[in-house]
């Protein structure tokens, strides 16, 4: 599990990896791979805070996805779910926990 903060205003690319399980011939299939965004009520709110056009493989084992400059603090954290699929037909999930804090 991994965790960070941002303030509402930011943007910028978050990552999900399978560094330490992706087999050594494996791949990244992208266009089997998705993410999922909730709020602190479980609303799905992908399209409020991801830009999912940019969801793409970065360093062959990590999948990335910007931050839209969105989110409150009443509704975080957000849970942030990268679903990878390999060649291989292995499929990951990686969870990336999001709180914002406008100091």
């Amino acid at each position: 599990m991994h965790q960070f903060i941002k303030q509402t205003t930011e943007k910028f690319y978050i990552y999900g990896g399978i560094t330490n399980v992706i087999l050594t011939d494996d791949t990244i299939v992208i266009g089997s791979c998705s993410v999922v965004a909730l709020d602190n009520a479980d609303t799905v709110v992908t399209a409020t805070i991801l830009d999912t056009d940019t969801l793409a493989v970065y360093d062959t084992t990590k999948v990335k996805v910007k931050l839209k400059a969105a989110g409150t603090e009443a509704l975080s954290p957000y849970k942030i779910t990268f679903i990878i699929v390999t060649s291989s037909g292995e499929s990951y999930e990686v969870d990336v926990f999001m709180t914002i804090d406008n100091i």
